[in-house]
Parts: C-alpha cells; structure tokens; sequence
C-alpha cells in the first residue's frame, strides 16, 4: 500500500509529495489469523499515515483486500469525511518487454495527474495495489492485460513521478538486508530499519 505526502503550505510552490507504500504491514499474514490483531495492524498504520497528512498531501498505495478497505475507512475516521479518496489507477506496462509476465513492469500511471490535482486540493489519494496493468492495442487505445502489477514497483514510479522527497516502505518485517554491503540492518518494532538510497 502506499502514501504520499507533501508539505500544505508549500505545495503550489514545490509540489513534491512523500510516498509511504504499505504492504504487509496491514496484510492477513499466516501468524495474523484473527480479527482483532489484522485490525489492530490496519490501526497502527493508520494512525502513522494520518499523522504524516498533518503536515503533508498523502497519496497510499494499499493492498486490494479487507484490510486496505479498512484502512481507507480508518483514515476517514481520523481525517474526516471527504478527506481519503480512493482510485484504482490504470498503470502501462510494455507486454513486449523480455521481462514481461506475472508480474509486469509499470512504465506510466495513467492518472498521475489527477492524483497531483487530489494531492493539491489537500486530500489523502488511496490507491488500490499496483494498479491495473494495461497496453496500447493497435489503435492506441489503452485496454487490460493479464498479470499483477507489484505495488512496490508502481510505488517507486509513483514517487518518481512526483517527485517526491521519501519513499516510505510500511512492512512487517524485524530487519532490513542492505545487498550493496552485504550487511543486516536491524532495528525494533515501530522504528525505522535504515535508509537505502536508490
């Protein structure tokens, strides 16, 4: 899932909104079986991505199950009515591409920019997983193509996109593998793991 953020008072002047994506972070895990512990992760995540939209525009990637609807329905909570707007956003994959299969590329977002005209008019953009894959057929026309668009891909493009000043990465997970050292950077449930440049 996915947040993005940008500072209000700056945001005619530099519009470069802070993506946050969450996946598993609020997922049905094997070991997050129940109810109450699946939604007391949908809280969590919530009450961190709200309080990011206290001071910046918010757009989240989230997962297309139970727990993402939650998610949105406890961001209103939080936010208000009429903050959280949800979009299930169209992204364009090469299905030419060598790397093409299951799980698609995404080389555009099709509504990028009405997630940035959502983000200016100060409301917290929910989109849905990676998106919707789609190609150009032969007249041009944007039409579906089979395959599953991984969210933390369309998160990195969304952010580049928009030119964001963090991608924050929600997981459930204890450590961080940094490749480029071959080092494990560890840290304690709620804290940051580390920063990895890209």
């Amino acid at each position: 899932m996915a947040s993005t953020a940008v500072r209000r008072e700056s945001l005619d002047r530099d519009p470069r909104p802070v993506v946050a994506v969450t996946d598993d972070a609020i997922g049905l895990r094997e070991r997050r079986v129940d109810a109450r512990t699946s939604r007391a992760a949908v809280t969590a995540a919530a009450e961190q991505i709200a309080a990011l939209a206290d001071a910046y525009a918010v757009v989240v990637l989230r997962p297309d199950n139970a727990n993402g609807h939650l998610l949105d329905a406890e961001l209103t909570r939080r936010l208000g009515p009429g903050r959280v707007v949800s979009l299930l956003a169209q992204v364009v994959v090469d299905p030419d591409h060598p790397a093409f299969g299951v799980s698609p590329q995404p080389a555009r977002i099709v509504e990028l920019s009405t997630i940035r005209s959502l983000l200016a008019a100060g409301l917290v953009v929910s989109c849905v997983g990676g998106g919707i894959p789609v190609a150009p057929d032969r007249s041009g026309r944007l039409v579906e193509v089979d395959g599953v668009v991984d969210a933390d891909l369309t998160g990195a493009l969304l952010a580049r996109d928009l030119d964001a000043q963090r991608l924050l990465s929600f997981g459930d997970v204890q450590a961080v593998a940094d490749r480029r050292f071959g080092s494990t950077v560890t840290a304690g449930v709620g804290e940051p793991a580390g920063r990895v440049e890209v």
